[in-house]
């Protein structure tokens, strides 16, 4: 739920025959050196027993993913016009058709951005303060910050070195870490006094995965709304 698109290995692009259509920049949220690869498109695929045809994709090369043994990236407007159900506490993904019966009645929150970049969102509350939210299953943390709003958050104490992370373009980053006093919310969940980091460049306030291991995410690509299910 990281991507708003789809990508793919340049290698393995080229080595199944994915037509060129043309150079395609990409850059990462936190700036650098865009990335060069070719705009493509998928005229059939599968991902498990969900299938799918005629899907945009941009090849790049890959470094990050590589070491991770990571060839495609599917974002889920791959599937808009249906539902989109990541079950983390279970390790799954499931597809199913788009019903009225099927829509959720509770509170659903609108993706992070309009246009095809939207991704999805949440809404995070920290300290009576409300912040958009992206809902990032690449992301194993709580939650990630960026750096810049930790002045903004009621911190035990200063930032803590916690390693370093990649995104797309393979370039290394520093982490931090601190713990928020009080109760944080993210949509209908609450956690106590949590565990988060920070990193330069993150445009918005991440939720990973490890906040989302007790709900169902429910994804409506075409609509652009999320939801958090018990």
């Amino acid at each position: 739920s990281g991507a708003s698109g789809n990508v793919i290995d340049a290698d393995l692009a080229r080595s199944v025959g994915l037509p060129d259509q043309g150079a395609a920049m990409v850059g990462t949220p936190a700036g650098g050196t865009p990335m060069r690869g070719f705009r493509t498109v998928i005229a059939e695929g599968r991902l498990g027993e969900a299938t799918f045809s005629g899907v945009r994709a941009v090849a790049l090369p890959m470094p990050a993913m590589r070491d991770l043994s990571v060839q495609a990236i599917m974002g889920p407007g791959t599937f808009s016009g249906r539902l989109v159900h990541l079950d983390l506490g279970r390790g799954e993904i499931r597809i199913t058709g788009k019903e009225p019966g099927s829509i959720p009645t509770g509170q659903a929150f609108p993706y992070s951005d309009n246009g095809p970049r939207s991704l999805p969102g949440v809404t995070v509350e920290v300290a009576g303060r409300s912040y958009d939210g992206h809902i990032d299953t690449g992301q194993p943390g709580t939650l990630l910050f960026p750096r810049a709003m930790a002045e903004q958050l009621p911190l035990d104490g200063p930032l803590r070195p916690a390693g370093s992370a990649r995104m797309a373009d393979g370039v290394p980053r520093a982490l931090f870490q601190a713990r928020i006093n009080g109760v944080v919310r993210i949509g209908p969940l609450t956690f106590e006094n949590p565990e988060v980091r920070f990193m330069e460049g993150v445009q918005r306030v991440n939720v990973g995965v490890a906040a989302l291991r007790g709900v169902v995410v429910l994804l409506d690509p075409a609509e652009r709304r999320s939801w958090l299910l018990p």
